[in-house]
């Protein structure tokens, strides 16, 4: 099963029931989609809100026309954006569905006042996370720590659906680029897990996203396998996606995760959406 997925009516590149054919070949009995929610702001990876009904009404009737052989699921990615919270919840359509994937994209500029500037994307190019990196003076502890602020902030706004973090560590794509960063590594790690276990374990789902391993050559997924085994006893629930932008990525990296964790005698409490 895969609930992170991305189609056309985002930033994938084809439409919801290619990949309900792809995953009837795998065999699934699941099939989730998470369209980009709407941002505040310009963005070319979000969806339209013109076009938020369009796509709960497809999905809908995906799931009547394949009943009988898979069922797909309704979700979103929604990003929390500094001062702005969880900004897409305003849409009904949003706030209302089986799951939402809570991401964060962007930092923020902020002034002494706390005023926001700018959002900018930390898993963008490495150009655009430099300018977040001299803004704050070279600092890459400051960054880290303002990622993980809004990081709690996220798992403190109250939502109905169910909870997925996704891509837990996605700023380390950029951030690992910078020397400093293998200094602030275990550091970084542990505030997360801390963050974490502050939190009821009921309230969320942590995702094991493999997209880094096959479209970032990482040679590793999010979060790093380094984080993995800091949370391998604390009994997390766990589901991995793969966030495929095309059908053919809806199982990329499941085998090699499944391998790793194999290998290294992990045993995580690896759930499915009607678990």
């Amino acid at each position: 099963m895969n609930l992170h997925t991305h189609t056309t009516y985002c930033d994938g590149s084809e439409d919801p029931v290619e990949y309900i054919h792809e995953a009837i070949e795998l065999g699934w009995k699941h099939i989730g989609f998470s369209a980009h929610a709407p941002l505040p702001f310009q963005s070319d990876w979000a969806i339209k809100e013109s076009q938020i009904g369009q796509y709960v009404r497809e999905i809908k009737t995906l799931e009547k026309h394949f009943k009988a052989t898979i069922e797909p699921i309704i979700g979103w990615e929604i990003d929390y954006l500094h001062g702005k919270g969880l900004y897409a919840l305003k849409f009904n359509e949003i706030s209302d569905a089986e799951y939402l994937i809570c991401s964060i994209h962007y930092l923020p500029i902020l002034l002494l006042d706390g005023k926001v500037i700018e959002y900018i994307q930390i898993d963008g190019t490495i150009d655009e996370f430099h300018r977040i990196y001299t803004y704050y003076n070279q600092n890459l502890k400051e960054i880290l720590d303002l990622y993980l602020s809004n990081f709690e902030n996220m798992l403190n706004v109250s939502i109905s659906p169910k909870r997925i973090i996704g891509h837990i560590d996605k700023i380390v794509i950029n951030a690992e680029n910078y020397p400093a960063f293998q200094g602030l590594k275990s550091y970084f790690y542990q505030s997360l897990f801390d963050i974490l276990k502050k939190q009821n374990i009921d309230s969320f789902i942590l995702e094991i996203n493999t997209r880094g391993l096959y479209k970032k050559n990482r040679h590793n997924a999010y979060p790093a396998f380094e984080f993995i085994h800091l949370i391998k006893d604390a009994h997390f629930k766990i589901m991995i996606n793969s966030d495929a932008h095309h059908p053919c990525e809806l199982n990329q990296g499941y085998d090699f995760v499944m391998g790793y964790l194999k290998q290294n005698q992990i045993k995580l409490n690896l759930i499915s959406i009607r678990d």
